[in-house]
């Protein structure tokens, strides 16, 4: 899949009869999936739409644009249209945005059911049909419930990451670089990788979680941590770090991706490092017998 940048002031080349899937694809969860799906059934050229900044400057996301082009490699579009959203942006009509979309060349729109567009939300589902051959894909619903990136938000911040997994189809990930801790970790006995976020992800709730840390590709069995780090009591906000099971790895200033398998306990904050270390002992106890399960 080709990846095609672009701004309101320099479009790409027009390629005509283009499909596009549309809509804000945050974690790509399986409803998003299912529009993806359906758009790679037409005929080609086929893409997806997505936009290079997140709409809220202040709400972490599931996922980077990175992230997104990634998780649609399984599948077989030609393209993903990656759209600059700079202020201006915002101010587009609903009508701009029409005019926007035939000047790539969309001939067929695949959307789901509650897609709005346009300055204000103006557009529906009707404008697009006026406009376009527009594919309307019903909204999944898992459990009695759509599956939304609101609802993988709020599983993630109960700390529920299997049920969040359940939505996304696929365990939750973030990627980041490897950077120097405080090394408090290998004092005790338990070195961890430290990830810089690549962008401002939604970090699970604090606690203790089996996973897995990729590597160079690599994937290793993992114990991984969020939070302050509450009995050294350094820490402001919540990081996120990684102790790689039976294995010592230099990981630094390498891309590692952390994912989220299971939730072992969440954030306390202990008496003594000699306790903390104990801990520590259980957890991965923990995590060995999930991976063993």
């Amino acid at each position: 899949m080709e990846r095609i940048d672009f701004g309101l002031q320099k479009l790409p080349e027009k390629k005509e009869g283009l499909t596009l899937a549309l809509g804000n694809f945050d974690g790509l969860h399986l409803g998003h999936q299912s529009l993806v799906k359906e758009a790679e059934l037409q005929p080609s050229p086929t893409g997806i739409l997505f936009f290079k900044r997140p709409f809220s400057s202040s709400r972490p996301i599931l996922s980077s644009v990175e992230d997104k082009i990634r998780y649609c490699a399984p599948f077989s579009l030609d393209f993903a249209y990656v759209l600059d959203n700079s202020p201006s942006f915002y101010s587009l009509s609903k009508e701009d945005f029409l005019r926007l979309l035939k000047r790539l060349g969309l001939t067929r729109a695949v959307v789901g059911e509650d897609f709005r567009f346009g300055k204000g939300k103006q557009g529906g589902i009707k404008d697009l049909q006026q406009a376009f051959e527009t594919h309307v894909v019903p909204l999944l619903r898992i459990g009695g419930e759509k599956v939304s990136s609101t609802r993988i938000r709020e599983s993630l911040l109960r700390g529920d990451v299997e049920g969040a997994e359940d939505l996304l189809g696929r365990p939750y990930e973030i990627q980041g670089e490897v950077v120097h801790g405080l090394q408090n970790g290998r004092k005790i006995g338990y070195p961890t990788l430290n990830l810089k976020p690549l962008c401002n992800y939604l970090l699970p709730q604090n606690g203790v979680y089996a996973g897995l840390v990729y590597l160079s590709g690599i994937p290793y069995k993992a114990m991984i941590n969020v939070g302050v780090n509450p009995t050294i009591g350094k820490l402001s906000l919540p990081i996120a770090e990684a102790h790689l099971i039976g294995a010592e790895v230099d990981g630094y200033g390498k891309r590692a991706y952390f994912s989220f398998l299971k939730r072992i306990r969440g954030e306390r904050k202990f008496a003594s490092l000699k306790e903390l270390s104990a801990q520590l002992k259980v957890d991965e106890g923990s995590c060995l017998r999930y991976f063993q399960e």
